[in-house]
């Protein structure tokens, strides 16, 4: 009974801590195909039900990518498995990755939403508050 008991326990932990890792943010589609980087204040504007546009206004824009893209991959990103996860909101001020085939990604701490052929996903990326602003600061003057 004691193994058993022990058994469901050390499985229980396992499961816990593989719901979650540490690492680089895993971009939409490679970095060299990002044409656009901004940080923008985000608006969601209800359409319908099953409809929500992404409105912004460009806090800064992002000319240097390969620096920001280094800056950025400096913070380390939770993934979580498990759990819903966050959605974004009006508000926000976030990170706005525009690729070469037109798909955006929008980047705030605790969310992301990519627009990949005009259909919306949520994203499982979590990362520090302080070390997400200090890089938006670091860019908008």
């Amino acid at each position: 009974m004691k193994r058993i008991t022990s058994a469901l326990l050390l499985i229980a932990v396992l499961i816990v801590f593989s719901g979650c890792g540490a690492s680089e943010y895993q971009f939409l589609h490679p970095v060299d195909e990002i044409t656009e980087i901004a940080i923008v204040d985000l608006t969601l504007v209800v359409r319908s039900e099953s409809e929500v546009e992404v409105e912004y206004t460009t806090a800064a824009s992002i000319t240097d990518t390969d620096t920001f893209i280094d800056d950025f991959n400096s913070i380390v990103f939770h993934t979580y498995l498990f759990g819903e996860s966050s959605k974004l909101t009006s508000g926000f001020r976030a990170i706005m990755l525009v690729y070469e085939n037109g798909d955006r990604e929008y980047i705030c701490p605790h969310t992301q939403m990519k627009i990949i052929d005009g259909i919306e996903y949520t994203g499982r990326n979590n990362c520090s508050d302080d070390d997400f602003e200090k890089l938006i600061k670091k860019y908008v003057k």
